[in-house]
Order: structure tokens, then C-alpha cells, then sequence
């Protein structure tokens, strides 16, 4: 970080872990600018603690890889009929469609999943 501030004469929201008084490792983002007054010189400094928000994002992670990894197929649809999501395991159903990812589902699942998603009620197709 020494480095980054010796170069540019600030640092801006640089990433770091450290370790507090309770012995608890803490992700921080710190910013470091160095403030020129005559002859003197500051340095301004700010560390904002983003320990929750960095696990809130590898939980994210975490939650978006479960259709990419379900080993069913899995779609997401749009209320046209489009697919605008696949995973690798409808490959099989994909090509046995004759469609792709941007293209419109064939009749007559398009007509049945579009009205599954009128109906408030689960259905399993």
C-alpha cells in the first residue's frame, strides 16, 4: 500500500484483512491521502470494516452457482417464452428443442409454462 501512496499520492478503497483486538480477522477497504499544508504534511486515512458485506457476497456466490451445478435441467423462461437462462445439464433438452438460449421455447411447453406463471400454484412439467 506504501508503494501505491509513494506513487500516485493517495490510495483509494485498497483491500485488506486485519486482525483485531479480539484476535477476529476483519476484511477493510483503506484509503489513504496525503494533505499538504505549507510546509507540513497529513495524512488522511479511512477504514471501513466490510467483513459482513464481503461474506454477503461469497454467500451470494455461493447461492448462484446451485443452478449452474444442479445436475437437472434448469430454465429460466421469460414472459414471452424465451429462454434467457440454461444450464449445462438442458443441454440435452435444448437440442431435442431445436432452440437456443435467446430463442422461443416450442409449443406446447410454451403455452404451458406461461401459464403456470399466471397461476400462483407449483407445477412440475
Amino acid at each position: 500500500m506504501i508503494h501505491i501512496l509513494n506513487e500516485y499520492g493517495r490510495v483509494l478503497d485498497y483491500e485488506m484483512s486485519l486482525i483485531n483486538s479480539k484476535g477476529k480477522e476483519l476484511t477493510v477497504l483503506a484509503s489513504i491521502e496525503v494533505l499538504a499544508n505549507g510546509h507540513e504534511k497529513t495524512l488522511l486515512t479511512t477504514i471501513q470494516d466490510i467483513t459482513d458485506r464481503k461474506k454477503m457476497e461469497l454467500d451470494l456466490d455461493y447461492l448462484a452457482r446451485f443452478p449452474e451445478e444442479n445436475p437437472n435441467p434448469v430454465l429460466r423462461i421469460d414472459k414471452n417464452g424465451i429462454i434467457i437462462y440454461r444450464n449445462q445439464a438442458s443441454n440435452d433438452l435444448i437440442h431435442y428443442w431445436n432452440t437456443e438460449r435467446g430463442q422461443k421455447i416450442p409449443a406446447p411447453w410454451d403455452q404451458k409454462i406461461l401459464n403456470s406463471s399466471n397461476n400462483e400454484k407449483q407445477k412440475q412439467f
